[in-house]
């Protein structure tokens, strides 16, 4: 046996896509995308230069998209989604 019983029910509930309603292929979201990463990281310290270069990457987009509206570009409104 590889994990403990705790490790294995977070992974399988949690991190990992469900084949049944996730197919192959399937696009999910960034913010999905980031926690999967996240969980499956085998040392804590390697999670804080993920943290770091996301927060980085939110802060120049963010000043990016701020400078087009001031420039009068439009941009439409960033999508939402919801998990279930």
């Amino acid at each position: 046996m590889l994990l403990d019983a705790r490790t294995r029910h977070f992974l399988v509930h949690r991190v990992l896509p469900d084949a049944a309603t996730e197919p192959s292929g399937h696009v999910t979201g960034r913010r999905v995308q980031l926690w999967r990463k996240y969980s499956l990281m085998d040392r804590r310290w390697r999670s804080v230069p993920l943290l770091a270069y996301y927060l980085y990457e939110v802060a120049i987009g963010s000043l990016l998209e701020w400078q087009m509206r001031r420039k009068g570009h439009l941009i439409p409104p960033r999508p939402t989604t919801r998990l279930q």
